[in-house]
């Protein structure tokens, strides 16, 4: 189903507290940190947040919302690319 050609998915997933200012969404300072570290200060940062751990390298999924940041993770653990909210 659409709204006025917009998939409805887009128009929902996209209008949640954490799509508001205020909070968090963007965390360059995690670079290089161990990615359950990074996890849990992301989350606290912006409760409404779901983290979704991907190997490093990997193609992140087409689907992009305000509510998810994707946390590239190398062999080690840990985060290689700034995690950003969308």
């Amino acid at each position: 189903m659409s709204t006025n050609g917009i998939p409805r998915l887009l128009l929902i997933g996209c209008c949640r507290p954490c799509c508001r200012h205020g909070h968090k969404n963007s965390w360059p300072e995690l670079v290089g940190q161990d990615a359950d570290k990074a996890k849990a200060i992301i989350e606290k940062d912006n409760p409404w947040m779901k983290v979704v751990p991907l190997p490093a390298r990997s193609v992140r999924p087409d689907y992009s919302c305000c509510d998810r940041v994707y946390l590239l993770v190398d062999e080690n653990g840990n985060v290689t690319e700034v995690p950003i909210a969308g």
